[in-house]
């Protein structure tokens, strides 16, 4: 049996995504992560060399990526990693590391995120006027916008305490970050 090897990335997305769609293929977005570890040195703490992901992304999932993400945002990456062969013009064969992304979104440890959950399949049931269908089913290459379902009332939940620690992963309970990956000089060598 063969198996596919998954890798989880955190690092910062070193340019815009770009959705792209060849007329009658799915949409895609190609994406360049950078990570790089803290060390630790005899001044303090430093960057260490930095790493580069080739990230692939198809279907919605690329067109909400292209919505959400920019250049230098904090992200996570879950997916199957991949090498890819191509031959140069001088026929020398490269290979690439790829990951076929099956998650990917904002790392809220860096960020603050505002979710809006979109609907691109059947009309769900409204009024009858047919106003709240517009953009159902949309092709993502069209330009049409997805269709936005309403937010989701928060009111009845409960905030957690600054000095919380959720998940009890015995992790500092006050928000630092030590080993903060990739310094944003890293990302102008893009």
């Amino acid at each position: 049996m063969v198996s596919e090897t998954e890798v989880t990335v955190r690092g910062r997305l070193g340019h815009n995504p770009e959705l792209q769609q060849a007329p009658g293929k799915k949409a895609w977005v190609r994406l360049r992560v950078a990570t790089n570890r803290r060390v630790r040195t005899a001044e303090g703490w430093a960057d260490g060399p930095t790493s580069w992901y080739d990230v692939k992304v198809w279907d919605d999932f690329a067109t909400n990526v292209a919505m959400s993400l920019r250049k230098g945002d904090a992200v996570i990456v879950q997916g199957a990693l991949q090498i890819e062969e191509y031959t140069h013009g001088s026929g020398v064969t490269l290979r690439t590391p790829v990951i076929t992304a099956h998650a990917l979104g904002p790392d809220l440890r860096h960020v603050v995120a505002h979710v809006l959950r979109v609907n691109r399949g059947a009309p769900e049931s409204g009024n009858g006027d047919g106003a709240d269908d517009a953009g159902a089913g949309t092709d993502p290459g069209s330009g049409a916008a997805p269709r936005v379902r309403p937010e989701v009332d928060l009111s009845g939940m409960q905030e957690l305490d600054d000095e919380t620690d959720p998940d009890g992963g015995g992790g500092p309970a006050d928000g630092s970050d030590e080993g903060e990956p990739v310094a944003e000089e890293a990302l102008t060598g893009v």
